[in-house]
């Protein structure tokens, strides 16, 4: 199914913001715009429909396009997390119980609670800390907007595990059919399109348009999420490998055996045998690097999860890192001194005072300047409460605020179809 979500890039979150300029931000949220909206009858309170019937989604018409609407069915009888309990034939009604919705494909599909996405979590209709509401394309839909969405498992975007009372490795799949996707306050997991199976860090990921500048938060292989457009100036989402930050609190300067992640560190990797081992989340070449971009650092999520003011709060602030190319995000609009993309520094080759923002003092630059280093570097644990504006002048971490992150609000759902 593709999924609806992102937040500053993970877990059950939808992209809102887009690009643009070069200081454009991307919160990532996984909430439906507007207000909720409810047809004849409402799905999650089950109410509008007669004795025996349940309030659903019903499938009209599957291909070329899915349709359908919201209405009164007979109830089913496969009861919440029962399976395969798709609608006979793919239309009509599904066979799940009132006030659940069957999410997936063939026998592994699975009957989810119904939840509001715009709901704080403890009200959404999810069991907190157990699940988490997420929005899918073709699903729910009442005049163009996604009024309702599924409680889908949480899980750990390093592992690709299925967390809460029913832990499963891979999300229940087999390391490829499903994964862990989401943002940066909670991962959820959902089934991975047949279209996205391949789809690794730096590469266009899966959206609504083929090879376009849209993608579903489910649209890359698991252990990768729509995270950064593919360069500073294009619209492209790429899929961005997820790894673990070096374990001493630190990635630049002085940790240069760390700074493409900790290499001890256990998770999930495609391909590699085992699929879950120790090594496997890190950003080097025959990693999540694919053995392309043999530049890549893993960079902490805690930058880049802010709201344009100031930095936010969030589980996977210090414990996850994105594979990140700072070759394709050199700002050479900076009053630094130029620095060409094709010899960006990367954080281990700066100075410490360069690393730390990149306006230090430098007598070898032509203004006495640290060079321009993309987002910056020196993404250690002690900043995560540093706030914008308000702190000192800091242009290491207004480049993260500009950072070019993201996905368009309307595209950040779910696959629906697997």
């Amino acid at each position: 199914m593709k999924k609806v979500a992102l937040g500053a890039l993970f877990a059950g979150l939808a992209a809102c913001g887009g690009g643009g300029s070069n200081n454009d931000n991307v919160i990532i949220v996984d909430a439906a715009p507007g207000d909720s909206i409810v047809g004849v009858c409402n799905p999650l309170m089950n109410t509008g429909c007669n004795a025996g019937e349940k309030c659903t989604w019903v499938r009209d018409q599957v291909t070329p396009q899915p349709v359908g609407h919201i209405g009164c069915a007979p109830d089913g009888t496969i009861p919440l997390n029962g399976t395969n309990c798709a609608a006979p034939g793919g239309l009509g009604a599904d066979l799940c119980v009132a006030k659940s919705i069957c999410i997936g494909a063939g026998e592994s599909s699975t009957c989810e609670a119904v939840c509001d996405p715009q709901a704080a979590a403890a009200s959404s209709g999810c069991e907190v800390g157990q699940t988490s509401c997420s929005r899918y394309s073709g699903l729910f839909v009442v005049s163009g907007a996604i009024a309702f969405g599924a409680c889908d498992p949480v899980c750990d975007p390093l592992l690709q595990k299925q967390l809460g009372a029913t832990p499963k490795d891979f999300c229940g799949g087999d390391g490829t059919n499903r994964g862990c996707y989401g943002g940066l306050q909670v991962f959820t997991c959902a089934g991975t399109p047949m279209e996205a199976r391949t789809i690794v860090d730096g590469e266009n990921a899966f959206g609504p348009t083929p090879n376009g500048a849209d993608a579903f938060v489910n649209g890359c292989a698991a252990g990768n999420v729509p995270f950064f457009f593919e360069r500073r100036g294009s619209m492209v989402v790429n899929c961005t490998g997820l790894c673990a930050p070096s374990s001493n609190g630190t990635v630049h300067s002085g940790n240069a055996s760390q700074a493409k992640g900790d290499p001890a560190a256990v998770g999930y990797l495609l391909g590699a045998t085992p699929l879950v081992g120790a090594g496997n989340v890190t950003c080097a070449i025959g990693k999540k690097a694919g053995g392309v971009r043999n530049r890549l650092e893993c960079r902490r999520t805690w930058p880049f999860n802010n709201d344009g003011m100031q930095f936010l709060p969030g589980p996977f602030n210090n414990s996850l890192g994105v594979c990140f190319n700072a070759p394709d995000f050199v700002d050479t609009t900076m009053p630094q001194a130029p620095v060409s993309v094709a010899n960006s520094p990367l954080c281990t080759e700066l100075t410490e005072s360069q690393a730390n923002g990149g306006i230090g003092p430098d007598p070898t630059q032509p203004n006495g300047m640290g060079p321009a280093d993309g987002a910056g570097c020196g993404d250690d644990t002690s900043f995560v409460g540093i706030p914008l504006p308000g702190a000192a002048p800091d242009k290491r971490l207004q480049k993260y605020f500009n950072m070019r992150l993201g996905l368009p609000a309307a595209e950040a759902v779910r696959h629906q179809f697997q």
